[in-house]
């Protein structure tokens, strides 16, 4: 079998989309986080089979991020070369999304997120999208021609995010509380990511 989680060097477009997670491939996180809560789970099920019989990593499991464990920090420049460092952005309720342009899920989760970011942002709500594997151009064209609203940053820093997080496929959103503490992991483009945020905002 061909594994779904290549390395990082010499991408190809084929890569990318299966690093592209639809909803048909995507397990519950809580069918893939062990009982003790950790997001990257001791003993716990942590590959995901796509329609062919392929399989690989979710999550890089050398990192562990707990629930309820505070969000790792970092500082990265938005689309106007401005700084954003995610441990400013406490008394708020924190969504990252690792995305890319090169991910269908991604840009198709775009306008559901562009609905609740209106919805909730008045109570609290902040997003910060965080581009990876993207040319400086794709990624800043992207954020016009889609009219995102919230925080762009993009993985260019001297350290990988990706890695600070264990991300490995797309979109996968983090939701951080208003103390910087990691409340749950969301990978893939469904409902129960805007159901959550209806339940936590409401």
């Amino acid at each position: 079998m061909v594994p779904l989680l290549l390395a990082y060097a010499g991408f190809t477009q084929q890569t990318l989309e299966h690093d592209c997670f639809q909803c048909e491939m995507k397990q519950s996180t809580d069918a893939i986080i062990s009982n003790n809560g950790n997001v990257f789970g001791d003993g716990a099920d942590s590959t995901i089979s796509d329609d062919n019989g392929t399989t690989g990593n979710i999550i890089d499991d050398s990192q562990k991020i707990n629930f309820g464990s505070e969000a790792p920090d970092f500082t990265l420049k938005d689309i106007n070369g401005d700084t954003v460092r995610l441990s400013s952005l406490k008394g708020k309720i924190v969504v990252l999304e690792f995305w890319g342009t090169w991910c269908k899920a991604c840009i198709g989760g775009i306008p559901e997120m562009k609905t609740y970011y209106e919805k909730y942002k008045s109570k609290g709500l902040e997003v910060v999208g965080i581009d990876c594997r993207d040319s400086e151009e794709r990624w800043k064209a992207a954020v016009y021609s889609h009219g995102i609203p919230w925080f762009n940053v993009r993985n260019s820093g001297k350290q990988d995010i990706t890695t600070v997080y264990g991300v490995r496929l797309f979109p996968t959103k983090f939701v951080i509380d208003k103390s910087g503490m990691v409340l749950k992991l969301f990978i893939g483009e469904c409902q129960e990511f805007y159901d959550y945020l209806d339940e936590l905002l409401k």
